[in-house]
């Protein structure tokens, strides 16, 4: 909208203003022309005063900070266009196509500027050069429902891969389903996802943020150069704090205490590496259930949840099964498991 404005009124836009932060002086201009930021106005409004010439523009910016001045399809465009960069620089291309070997969003462009209040993380999107030729990593920004582990034939149909089917199963508990109903919704051997879960369910996963730490595919974390491990966790930090305004969990696929994401999500928030709390899902196979509240940096107040690495776990029901009592039982004890739609929570019935 400022440069709208302000190329509308001058004939061509000025200047760029990015959002720095909330503190006085931290929103830089950039073109040359000076600029001061005063806590003139009322409440939490801050404004900007900008030279240009012989005029001056007063502009909010409360509504700089969050983001008017850039959106959010235009911020994940932005980090697709990084990927995409990369990908050329390291050649990590398709084989026939030559298309860039990434995927970005695991959800729509739409559940990032909405939010569920959760977000869900893997480690990188698995598969190689040959699946960078028949993916369509553009659909997140043009399909306002799309959900991977709704919408993507990771086998002989949409959405009914083992993998996905376990990821249905969280999110089923995660508005307010029992363990056993979601084992049964995994065991169900009806393909279509929207005729074995709840209409919760399904809407839960269109509207929730979802990513790996590391957009860059391969079939194993290893395979991805090293370049683009390290600036794809940097990438996919960013994304992640996207989410920010509204998170209040995220839900992470691969939990080990030294791997990603749990690693990275740690570090940047400056936190200890130690959980607040774990529990030991299968002794033998070292599955352990983790999770930690955030108490400072970019997402704090956010609760972090690692789960093991289901993606070699979706086939035994010994894992998933205590895996999903599990995450029933402590959304209970946080009071974040979200019940279905028409269900009264207790205080609403004694409110009544």
């Amino acid at each position: 909208p400022v440069r709208a404005v302000l190329g509308r009124e001058l004939g061509r836009p000025p200047f760029a203003v990015w959002p720095v932060g909330p503190e006085e002086g931290d929103c830089r201009l950039i073109g040359g022309a000076r600029q001061a930021c005063t806590s003139a106005g009322d409440g939490d409004h801050r404004q900007c005063l900008i030279p240009l010439g012989r005029l001056f523009w007063v502009l909010c910016l409360q509504d700089v900070l969050e983001g008017s001045v850039m959106g959010m399809r235009s911020r994940l465009e932005a980090l697709s266009g990084e990927c995409v960069s990369l990908c050329k620089e390291e050649e990590w291309l398709g084989c026939e196509t030559r298309a860039p070997n990434y995927r970005l969003l695991y959800s729509s462009v739409e559940s990032f500027e909405q939010g569920s209040g959760f977000a869900i993380v893997g480690m990188n999107p698995a598969g190689g050069p040959r699946d960078a030729d028949t993916d369509d990593a553009d659909r997140p920004f043009h399909d306002p429902r799309y959900s991977a582990y709704l919408d993507d034939r990771w086998g002989a149909e949409e959405g009914a891969a083992r993998l996905q089917r376990v990821i249905q199963a969280i999110a089923m508990v995660f508005v307010g389903a029992s363990a056993g109903e979601a084992m049964a919704a995994i065991e169900d051997p009806t393909p279509r996802p929207e005729e074995r879960l709840s209409p919760e369910a399904i809407a839960f996963l269109r509207k929730t943020p979802s990513m790996n730490i590391i957009p860059f595919r391969g079939s194993r974390l290893a395979d991805v150069p090293l370049t683009l491990r390290e600036r794809g966790e940097e990438i996919g930090w960013r994304l992640l704090c996207l989410a920010r305004p509204r998170l209040r969990c995220v839900i992470t696929l691969a939990n080990q205490v030294d791997g990603l994401p749990w690693r990275t999500i740690l570090r940047e928030s400056g936190q200890r590496r130690r959980p607040d709390y774990q529990e030991t899902i299968n002794r033998r196979l070292s599955r352990t259930y983790r999770e930690v509240q955030l108490v400072e940096g970019q997402l704090a107040g956010t609760l972090v949840v690692g789960l093991p690495a289901i993606v070699r776990d979706k086939n035994r029901r010994d894992v998933t099964m205590p895996l999903l009592e599990i995450i029933h039982r402590r959304l209970q004890q946080h009071r974040i498991l979200r019940p279905p739609t028409g269900h009264r929570t207790p205080e609403e019935v004694n409110r009544q």
